[in-house]
């Protein structure tokens, strides 16, 4: 949850922290002391913030009522809080001393009213009347990674926080900062020592590593955006098809670049002559997988089991295609593969098949396949009817 004020965070919540959400906002509101404002201001502040205070507690008995029923907030409208009305906004004052009251804005937390983020290097950037947020940078039109395709004006709110993002790249250490720059990014812990971001994270050694530390894998923040399902259905195909009104492209990794006012494309790169290559919108998230499988480290031969042998320990195989298997909590061993109940070459009993640490792709240098069969023949006598 985040700080209380005139703010909220994405529509992805339960019933029950969207209406803690509103208790808390609804009791700063009526709890203020007006006292301590200017006199000359107080009484038309105040009834701006009571205006909000009917805007929220009506969204509190619309939660109410969906909640009665067993139905979840939408993500499409419906009960999702999107703050203040753009008339209650707009008879706010962005100088009343009573926005100084409200903590700066976090994460994807509306800051269309604090008008003031929380993290460094991040600026207000707004989507429109109804919501803003905390980014270090923006481009009109729709954003893939948000959760609507409402186009963004980006119009500044506020100023920006001094410093830089602390948000991490790939494969740096993530621990003071929790959170990753690359959408479908995670910052995971290796050891209390070191975590990194990575789009996914198998418990145990990882064969990209430079020793056979395994990983716990824990998650130190959450997981950085990426695409969003609305883009398959609104976002405009890589078949040279114009881009320019929808601002957005369906294939992950595409930017839509401008030719001419008239026309523009979606492609990973632009750098065609006669093309004005000017970027439309936000591209596209390139499409993030599992880890890539790695042929065996030096520190493997020595960590490492091998076929049939325990793994539990060691979470990791040597041997092509080789990955360690759950039997249960005290027996784990190396195999091809798994199926998961009964297995008659081990009396029957119950396997979970539960894949511990990564898959083995076997040593680093090998011939595909590792034997040949050769035949040498002549091609004139009774060789070739032999043969």
């Amino acid at each position: 949850m985040t700080a209380r004020g005139l703010a909220w965070d994405p529509p992805d919540e339960t019933d029950d922290g969207a209406l803690q959400r509103i208790e808390l906002l609804s009791h700063d509101l009526l709890s203020h002391d007006w006292r301590q404002e200017d006199r000359r201001a107080s009484a038309r502040t105040a009834s701006v913030l009571l205006a909000a205070a009917g805007v929220v507690f009506g969204a509190a008995a619309a939660l109410a009522w969906v909640a009665a029923r067993g139905q979840a907030p939408s993500a499409r409208g419906g009960a999702v809080l999107r703050g203040p009305s753009a008339s209650v906004l707009a008879e706010l004052p962005a100088s009343a001393g009573v926005l100084a009251d409200f903590p700066a804005s976090t994460g994807r937390a509306n800051c269309n009213v604090t008008r003031r983020c929380a993290a460094p290097g991040t600026l207000c950037y707004e989507q429109d009347a109804r919501y803003a947020q905390c980014r270090a940078s923006c481009a009109p039109g729709p954003d893939p990674t948000h959760w609507d395709g409402r186009p963004w004006s980006c119009k500044a709110l506020g100023v920006r926080t001094p410093g830089e993002d602390m948000c991490t790249m790939e494969n740096e250490d993530c621990r003071q900062s929790g959170c990753c720059r690359q959408p479908g990014h995670t910052c995971f812990e290796k050891t209390p020592a070191w975590a990194a971001c990575r789009a996914s994270c198998t418990p145990g050694p990882s064969f990209a590593d430079v020793d056979g530390t395994p990983w716990t894998c824990r998650k130190l923040g959450p997981t950085s955006p990426s695409t969003q399902p609305w883009v398959a259905g609104a976002c405009t195909e890589s078949n040279g098809a114009s881009c320019l009104q929808t601002r957005c492209c369906k294939n992950a990794g595409d930017q839509c670049w401008k030719k001419t006012n008239y026309y523009g494309s979606c492609k990973p790169a632009c750098n065609e002559p006669g093309w004005s290559c000017e970027k439309v919108g936000t591209r596209t998230p390139a499409q993030t997988g599992a880890e890539e499988l790695r042929g065996m480290p030096a520190w493997g031969f020595a960590t490492c089991s091998r076929f049939e042998e325990g793994c539990l320990d060691s979470r990791c195989c040597i041997g092509m295609d080789m990955q360690c298997y759950e039997k249960n909590k005290m027996w784990a061993q190396c195999l091809n593969s798994c199926v998961p109940g009964p297995h008659a070459n081990d009396h029957n009993a119950n396997w979970t098949c539960k894949a511990l640490g990564p898959r083995s792709m076997g040593v680093p240098r090998k011939g595909f396949p590792s034997l040949y069969c050769f035949s040498v023949l002549r091609t004139v006598g009774y060789e070739v009817g032999l043969m």
